[in-house]
């Protein structure tokens, strides 16, 4: 099986509420529509979570319709909704495992990702070789989705560490700069990239004024910060990298892409265009040597990821 290096984050299909917001309300008809249409584009890695509404419930619908080893699904153990405290017992971990196999419908789990851990526990790493001494086969990988990139130093043990999620996109390249891909690329941990969009706000098609909905998170971004993201891109396209032949998605997508040790990029989707765009990004050549290096020097000169972004 060739694995889709463009992969399906499914927090927008899993629909979003007032207390849980995601990106806005959407029908499990139509979720389940973009999951089979990925598909067909030839995406098959899918990221979940017990906290992205129903996303678990609705792979499993598509899990049903096709071979198991066709899908490569990536679950989250930690938190199991975003409005309560997130709990990392042994006792809720297991549950939250076997009810995450019960909902998909699978004997395994592809990746399972500790989810934002605190940093307290990423320093006694140990405490969770319960989870493989429990499951065994049925978690073929095991990381960790880390809240911040820098958390990645307060691992104690990365004996059991198979990769890594972290933010990383053209305005984001904390991992560059803090030495974390190099050690990763050392250790063999593979990099799984959120975030390459930056909620839609590098892809130039959102103004930093846009209204959203009460449902979707990005109503509770700051002004200023969107307007950092959109402006800030805008210099990027527009005097560091010059190619009128991709759209801004799609160069955002391929500056992660560029990177051998960044094994999947997440973008979410919420329509079969975006599924169309996302994809065609992983057909274009890596980006050279010298635009990955402009984009680094004009992140390290003009934009300081942590000044602008909390």
């Amino acid at each position: 099986m060739v694995r889709s290096r463009i992969g399906f984050g499914c927090w927008g299909i899993g629909g979003g509420t007032k207390i849980n917001p995601a990106y806005g309300k959407i029908s499990e008809t139509k979720a389940i529509e973009l999951l089979e249409f990925s598909l067909k584009k030839k995406i098959n890695f899918f990221d979940v979570s017990p906290a992205y509404g129903n996303s678990e419930k609705l792979l499993g619908f598509i899990l049903k319709k096709n071979r198991r080893e066709d899908l490569i699904i990536s679950t989250k153990c930690g938190v199991s909704d975003f409005s309560q405290k997130s709990s990392f017992s042994k006792q809720s971990i297991i549950s939250q495992i076997k009810n995450s196999l019960q909902v998909l419908g699978t004997e395994y789990i592809d990746f399972l990702q500790l989810h934002n851990p605190p940093k307290d526990f990423l320093s006694n790493m140990e405490y969770f070789t319960f989870i493989k001494n429990l499951f065994g086969k049925k978690i073929r990988n095991f990381g960790i989705s880390l809240r911040n990139p820098e958390d990645f130093y307060c691992i104690n043990d990365f004996s059991m560490v198979d990769f890594i999620q972290v933010n990383f996109n053209i305005l984001d390249i904390r991992i560059l700069e803090k030495n974390i891909y190099e050690k990763c690329k050392k250790m063999n941990i593979k990099i799984i990239a959120r975030t390459p969009l930056a909620f839609g706000f590098l892809t130039g098609k959102y103004s930093a004024k846009h209204i959203f909905d009460e449902d979707d998170h990005r109503k509770f971004w700051k002004i200023d910060q969107r307007r950092k993201w959109i402006e800030e891109s805008n210099k990027i396209f527009k005097k560091v990298v010059k190619d009128e032949n991709v759209t801004r998605a799609q160069l955002c997508l391929n500056f992660c892409l560029s990177f051998s040790q960044i094994h999947i990029v997440l973008p979410g989707m919420i329509n079969k265009s975006q599924i169309i765009e996302n994809v065609k990004a992983e057909k274009i050549k890596n980006l050279s040597e010298d635009n990955i290096k402009r984009i680094k020097e004009y992140n390290i000169k003009y934009f300081k990821f942590d000044q602008y972004v909390g």
